[in-house]
């Protein structure tokens, strides 16, 4: 897939009318980045997950932590971590970055999939003895004018210095169940 996209990224430039400028026409040949952080819960009470760079995961229950990956402590996070690349690499050194992780859940328990710049702030509260996951639970109530949005909260945060101007997403997902019946 990545050689075929590379290929497409070379005819779509040669196609052009004009020129790109010498300085996207070099980025489009470097191609993107991305991290990736891939999270599979079975009907059987366990969990894998799979990471490239420095998205990460949190699993909450009971209101405590019960796992942090790829990564344990803020200190970990920089700037230049390894990210999926669009271009072609040789298998070795993609499989030397890739990170695999498997646990148990119980209903109830909550997944935290956060980009770096979110999970980076969540790892520094967790060091200053706080509960971070917290705080998703008010942008979950009802706006009844005093929560804020995701938006809200992230500009608050950033206004604070205690985020990054980076991107920002989280998806929380609780996993409940019954027993016979697997994942709701």
């Amino acid at each position: 897939m990545q050689r075929q996209w590379a290929g497409h990224v070379r005819r779509r430039m040669q196609q052009r009318k004009t020129p790109l400028p010498w300085y996207v026409a070099e980025k489009a040949q470097q191609g993107a980045h991305a991290a990736l952080l891939h999270l599979q819960v079975g009907g059987l009470g366990v969990w894998r997950a799979l990471a490239v760079g420095d998205c990460c995961l949190a699993q909450v229950r009971d209101d405590a932590i019960v796992s942090l990956f790829p990564f344990t402590e803020s200190s970990e996070f920089n700037n230049r971590p390894f990210l999926l690349p669009s271009q072609p690499v040789q298998p070795a050194q993609l499989s030397a970055h890739i990170r695999v992780i498997s646990g148990e859940w119980c209903s109830g328990d909550q997944f935290l999939l956060m980009s770096d710049a979110l999970a980076h702030w969540f790892y520094r509260a967790l060091e200053n003895d706080e509960q971070p996951w917290r705080a998703f639970d008010d942008l979950e109530k009802e706006s009844s004018g005093e929560f804020l949005s995701f938006q809200e909260w992230v500009q608050v945060l950033r206004a604070e210095g205690a985020i990054r101007n980076d991107d920002v997403t989280v998806m929380r997902m609780v996993v409940r169940s019954e027993i016979g019946n697997g994942i709701e």
